[in-house]
């Protein structure tokens, strides 16, 4: 009897050093990740609405490649974007992107793990891992003036 007694507390001592263990990594991940979403707003001196980039995460998005493009996903190759960070609770306006039908951001948290957002017809899909690999920047964050606005 005691060593039923004995196999059974093994085995849910085990049971909740699994558990422990599943949730200290999953909040370590959401406590770093960062969540990249994109919203329109008015222009700062007309009517004109534009785009924006905003971090709404828990950690800085790095290495942010962003693009434009139609609604069935063909990124305009010239709008593709890199930015180096996008901090927590931080936003830029995309006003380079041409084409608005729907927008990408592709981005690593702090540990290199990729994430993917896209918005198309304003509904956002957040997704692990980088599912355009192949875009490669046309120009970096450091290039875009005023003359490209």
């Amino acid at each position: 009897m005691e060593t039923v007694v004995s196999v059974i507390s093994l085995f849910i001592s085990l049971i909740a050093i699994v558990v422990v263990y599943l949730t200290f990594r999953r909040s370590h991940r959401t406590g770093v990740q960062p969540m990249i979403v994109f919203s329109n707003v008015p222009a700062e001196a007309d009517h004109e609405t534009s785009w924006c980039i905003e971090n709404v995460g828990n950690g800085p998005a790095l290495n942010v490649l962003v693009a434009g493009g139609t609604n069935r996903l063909q990124w305009n190759q010239q709008d593709i974007t890199l930015i180096p960070v996008i901090g927590k609770n931080t936003s830029r306006r995309l006003h380079w992107i041409k084409q608005k039908g729907a927008l990408l951001a592709t981005y690593k948290d702090i540990y290199g793990r990729e994430y993917t957002s896209i918005c198309v017809d304003n509904q956002h899909t957040i997704s692990d891992g980088n599912s355009h690999k192949d875009l490669k920047p046309a120009k970096y964050a450091y290039q875009l003036t005023e003359t490209n606005k």
